[in-house]
């Protein structure tokens, strides 16, 4: 499955992030890539807001991973930009993708160890404000998330 947005604005940007928060379950890996400041932090902020986390979401670029949690869902945020390949998480692999909702900005460096499964999300800068987001995926776990992002 694919499918592309092209957002204008940053609303849509929120509000897409805001359907993922409804339609993602939990044991989903959703990998992001894109260049840097093209959304891949405000769209986790967004969806973090979604499931109801009441911190802050940024980026853990120096710290690679973040864990926010709500009496329900987990979301561990992880920032592989400065990974140069997944052998840096494998460790931990087993109980990343466990009972957690995992996003992780610059996915690519780390393809190694993102399951086949996982939804994939690549940010492109169109304008100051606009941004086109191109979803896909290879499970059909997502396919509630798809049918509610086409209408929209």
């Amino acid at each position: 499955m694919e499918i592309l947005k092209k957002c204008k604005d940053i609303k849509c940007t929120k509000q897409i992030a805001l359907l993922c928060a409804k339609k993602i379950k939990n044991n989903s890996v959703i990998a992001m890539n894109g260049s840097l400041g093209s959304g891949k932090t405000f769209f986790t902020s967004y969806f973090g807001k979604g499931i109801g986390i009441k911190e802050i979401i940024n980026s853990p670029t120096f710290i690679i991973m973040k864990n926010y949690k709500t009496s329900k869902i987990s979301l561990l945020h992880i920032d592989a930009y400065r990974l140069t390949d997944g052998e840096d998480l494998t460790f931990y692999k087993e109980k990343f993708f466990k009972n957690n909702i995992v996003f992780i900005e610059w996915a690519h460096n780390i393809q190694s160890i993102i399951p086949e499964n996982a939804l994939n999300i690549y940010f492109s800068i169109t304008t100051e404000k606009g941004r086109n987001i191109k979803f896909s995926t290879t499970s059909h776990k997502y396919t509630p998330f798809f049918k509610a992002l086409g209408k929209v």
